[in-house]
This record gives structure tokens, C-alpha cells and sequence, in this order.
């Protein structure tokens, strides 16, 4: 095709090829990619999510932490309490509550609530997470913190 022949957008020449290639997200569909994977992740329990759209290789070692998770805090529910995107990325800032009802880490379960927080910043590329960096208050630390520090529910 001739650059006379070629599609023309506001005096601009397309190449088609180019964007039939490239798949461009914007802010708001990078925010609802991640947003659908903690929530089909965290508060469905959907492992096939992972293999969906995490990042990294090792799927099975992120399930696995993942089943260990939900034995050990019942009634897990994550809340995102904020949500910002820029470009690519995508932070979160989240909470976490549930019934410490199973052993993790060798905390054995008090029947308490516990809660922690975190903080997320993902990196999707062309429809998929390809980095996950997040921070917590520590999952294992909160649990024995607080099974330390409260009364259980027969002492109140």
C-alpha cells in the first residue's frame, strides 16, 4: 500500500498492521484488569486466575500459598480502599479481614478476626499483570500479633 493509499486519521497516516499488533489499554481498563483479579483471587477464591493473569512463572507455588491462606483465615474478604492508575501501573491500597480459624506458620487458629493492610503496584502489558510488587503488615506476623494481643470471643 502507498502512503497516498493508506488509512488517514486527522491528517495522520495509520499503519494498520501496527495497531491491529498492539493492544492498548487505557488507565481505566488496566484499573478494572486488577480490580477483577483481587476480587476473583481473593474473595472468590478462583485459582484460575492465577494462571489467567499473574505474573511470573511459578503458578502452583502462588496457589499453594494461596490454599494455605484461605485454611488458615475463614471468611477471608479483601476490600480495596483505593485504587489509582497511571499508564501502566496500578496501585492498591487494600484490607484484609477473617476468622483465624487454621495454623499458619505454626500459629495455631484462635477463632478471632484479624485484619492487615497492604499495598500493591502491578504493571499490566497488552491485557495481562506482568509484575506484582506488594507489601503487607505480614500475614503470619498479624496473625500471631493479634492472637497475642486479644481476648477470644469466650473471654469477652
Amino acid at each position: 500500500m502507498t502512503p497516498e493509499q493508506q488509512p488517514r486519521t486527522a491528517g495522520v497516516a495509520v499503519d494498520e498492521a501496527v495497531c491491529r499488533e498492539e493492544r492498548v489499554m487505557s488507565e481505566e481498563d488496566n484499573k478494572a484488569l486488577v480490580l477483577r483479579y483481587f476480587d476473583e483471587r481473593w474473595n472468590k477464591k478462583n485459582f484460575a486466575i492465577v494462571d489467567e493473569l499473574a505474573p511470573g512463572d511459578d503458578h502452583e507455588g502462588h496457589k499453594a500459598w494461596m490454599a494455605a491462606a484461605f485454611a488458615a483465615v475463614g471468611n477471608m474478604r479483601l476490600t480495596v480502599d483505593r485504587v489509582v492508575a497511571e499508564d501502566n501501573q496500578v496501585v492498591l491500597l487494600w484490607t484484609v479481614t477473617g476468622l483465624h480459624q487454621g495454623e499458619y506458620e505454626g500459629v495455631p487458629p484462635t477463632g478471632r478476626v484479624v485484619t492487615w493492610r497492604g499495598l500493591a503496584m502491578l504493571t499490566v502489558e497488552d491485557g495481562r499483570i506482568v509484575d506484582d510488587i506488594a507489601f503487607s503488615e505480614g500475614f503470619g506476623t498479624i496473625l500471631l500479633g493479634q492472637a497475642l494481643q486479644q481476648p477470644s470471643p469466650a473471654e469477652l
